[in-house]
């Protein structure tokens, strides 16, 4: 648009991606900086073709870091009477819509396989959408009741963080997951797959272990390398995983960056 600065915030991961660029192409003459949250999405920019590849700028999705928080007692009694949690069994935790590109599907089957080896794990599945009805059957048929644990929408992120061991996730295409940053700050090491911008976050056997999308056994052999790391390399990775997003990924100093390339842009240097 002649005459005013623009900036677009740019999200190219998701199944509307290929839109989004086609969009991007076309008003890429207008707009003075492109702000995009993750390296993949910045990576898919260049090879598509899209001019003007300096205006490009990699701010990626921050959280509040020094919120104080309240473990809910309450809400941890309730959930280990539903589990029926024995004194050395593992949790782990995927908060997520049950939307295709979550792909439980994948999660349920890895699972099934970690299981077969290792049976004191069990798994709790927190949200909404409509594949629950899918998801819950597929535990069923693979008799996977005593180990997977489907408990509805809880907004109490930090109390089901704390009360668990890992956090599992298997999409098959992110952005950059806001609740994976928030199980990282919460100290929880990472099973992730490698999509969007999770490598962005995760440090591959630093912070968590990473591995290719729509791959039971894959992810499985991710959280089998988990588990054998044991309780000090694990403690160890929940506090370089909240090291990580308080150092890099706060709001604060997010906020900062915005506000930089906002006066950089407005001043035309």
């Amino acid at each position: 648009m002649k005459g005013y600065t623009t900036i677009n915030s740019f999200y190219d991961t998701g199944e509307e991606a290929a839109y989004r660029m086609k969009l991007l192409k076309l008003t890429q003459t207008q707009v003075d900086k492109v702000f995009i949250d993750n390296n993949f999405g910045r990576s898919n920019y260049i090879k598509n073709g899209i001019q003007n590849a300096g205006k490009l700028v990699y701010i990626p999705n921050g959280i509040e870091t020094e919120e104080e928080h309240v473990f809910d007692k309450q809400l941890e009694a309730k959930i280990h009477q539903q589990i029926s949690l024995a004194a050395n069994e593992k949790i782990w935790l995927n908060v997520s819509r049950f939307a295709r590109q979550k792909d439980h599907e994948t999660l349920v089957e890895a699972f099934a396989l970690l299981v077969k080896e290792s049976p004191a794990n069990k798994l709790i599945l927190i949200g909404d959408g409509g594949l629950v009805p899918q998801i819950t059957s597929l535990v069923k048929e693979k008799g996977l009741e005593a180990h997977i644990f489907y408990l509805g929408r809880i907004n109490d992120i930090y109390t089901l963080c704390t009360m668990s061991h890992f956090y599992a996730c298997s999409s098959y295409y992110e952005g950059m997951p806001i609740i994976i940053m928030q199980a990282m700050l919460y100290k929880l090491p990472i099973v992730s797959t490698a999509v969007g911008a999770i490598p962005d976050l995760i440090s591959d056997g630093l912070s968590g272990y990473t591995c290719v999308s729509k791959n039971p056994v894959a992810l499985c052999d991710a959280m089998k390398k988990m588990l054998m790391a044991g309780p000090a390399k694990q403690e160890a990775m929940g506090e370089e995983a909240c090291r990580t997003i308080k150092n890099e990924f706060s709001t604060a100093r997010l906020g900062h960056t915005y506000l930089a390339n906002y006066k950089t842009v407005i001043s035309g240097v």
